[in-house]
């Protein structure tokens, strides 16, 4: 019986699944099981192409951008003004129509990835990094929830919006999902 038991968790560590993508962030959470890192970007950092945070860089790629920016209390008018999803800060970028994607690089591998995303004007979104690929669509200045859980590992998660709206990020969840780890380390 616990040779059985055994194979049967090892088994499930190593069956390569498709990634499960999420638009309610109570269902990303609830199939994550809790153990996720929480990022509200709420410490003022200078406007930059790239911006480093504790597990994973914030980059955006070619383009001459405003960059990343956390504004405390306020937004600038004309971008995405309900990008606050928690607290006063955000994670932000206009795009010039040269933008081709803002990506979250991690140190080391997680498993489940959910944001909140603003945009100033309706835009369809492509997402991709590891094994990711998907895309949805946002509506002006209303945050949307977008969530992944790879149980492949994800290292990198790109959204691409060239040629389209400003773009905010925040109340940003992140790791190994907590069911995820119980069967790596049964």
């Amino acid at each position: 019986m616990k040779l059985a038991t055994a194979f049967l968790l090892y088994a499930a560590t190593t069956v390569q699944s498709a990634p499960v993508y999420y638009s309610d962030r109570t269902a990303f959470e609830a199939a994550a099981g809790g153990g996720l890192s929480f990022e509200s970007f709420e410490e003022e950092f200078t406007s930059s192409a790239s911006v480093d945070f504790t597990d994973f860089t914030a980059s955006e790629t070619e383009g001459t951008n405003i960059g990343f920016l956390v504004q405390l209390r306020n937004f600038a008018s004309g971008s995405v003004s309900n990008a606050f999803t928690d607290g006063t800060g955000a994670l932000a970028y206009t795009d010039n129509g040269d933008s081709i994607a803002t990506f979250f690089d991690f140190s080391t591998p997680i498993t489940a990835f959910g944001i909140d995303v603003t945009t100033s004007e309706a835009s369809t979104i492509a997402v991709g990094g590891s094994s990711i690929l998907d895309s949805f669509n946002t509506a002006v200045n209303t945050p949307q929830f977008w969530g992944v859980i790879d149980t492949d590992g994800i290292t990198q998660v790109t959204f691409d919006v060239s040629g389209g709206p400003n773009v905010g990020f925040d109340s940003l969840s992140y790791g190994v999902a907590v069911s995820l780890s119980y069967l790596v380390s049964a």
